[in-house]
C-alpha cells in the first residue's frame, strides 16, 4: 500500500490500519456517551414539535446522518489522529468507512463490540486464518465482533496471521 509509505512492510501496514479502526472505536465509544443525553434531548425537542404525523423513521434516519458526519469531523480534527490525514485519499477513506462503523457499533443496544485481544482457548474459534493456519497467533489483521452482553456472542470472527 504505497500511501502508508514504501518502507512498510504488509504488518506494519496492516497494524496501522488496525490502530486506526480501534482509534475510531474509541473516540466513537467516547462521543457518543457524551453526546447521549444531549441527542435524547434533541429528540425530545424535535419530537414536540411536530405538529402533524410525519415519517419518524426518515427524520430519525436524517439526524443519525448528520450525527455521523458530525462524529467523522471532530475525528479528522482531533490532533491525536492528524497523523492520519497525511496519508492520502484512500487512507482518508479507510477512516471515514472506519469511524462510520464504529459510529453504528458503539450507538446499538447491545452494544457492538472489537477486540484484538488473543484467546487462551482455540484461536480458530475467533479468528480465521489470514494466508495460512498456524498453532500459534503472529498478530491481528482484523478484530473479532461480538455483542456486549453477557453471552458475547461472536457476530464475526477476525481474521489473523498465524506462525
Amino acid at each position: 500500500m504505497t500511501e502508508l509509505g514504501e518502507s512498510g512492510n504488509e504488518k506494519t501496514n496492516i497494524e496501522f490500519l488496525l490502530t486506526i479502526l480501534q482509534n475510531a472505536y474509541s473516540f466513537s465509544a467516547h462521543m457518543e456517551t457524551r453526546f447521549r443525553e444531549e441527542f435524547e434531548q434533541v429528540l425530545l425537542d424535535v419530537s414536540t414539535r411536530i405538529k402533524e404525523v410525519v415519517d419518524t423513521t426518515l427524520l430519525v434516519r436524517e439526524i443519525l446522518e448528520k450525527l455521523t458526519s458530525s462524529i467523522k469531523q471532530l475525528f479528522i480534527r482531533d490532533t491525536k489522529y492528524q497523523e492520519y490525514g497525511t496519508k492520502g485519499p484512500a487512507v482518508q477513506s479507510y477512516i471515514t468507512e472506519a469511524v462510520s462503523i464504529c459510529w453504528l457499533m458503539v450507538t446499538r443496544s447491545p452494544r457492538v463490540i472489537i477486540s484484538t485481544a488473543i484467546p487462551k482457548e482455540s484461536h480458530s474459534e475467533f479468528f480465521n486464518p489470514y494466508k495460512k493456519f498456524g498453532s500459534k497467533v503472529d498478530f491481528v489483521v482484523w478484530p473479532v465482533v461480538k455483542l456486549s452482553n453477557d453471552e458475547g456472542q461472536i457476530i464475526c470472527r477476525g481474521t489473523a496471521v498465524f506462525k
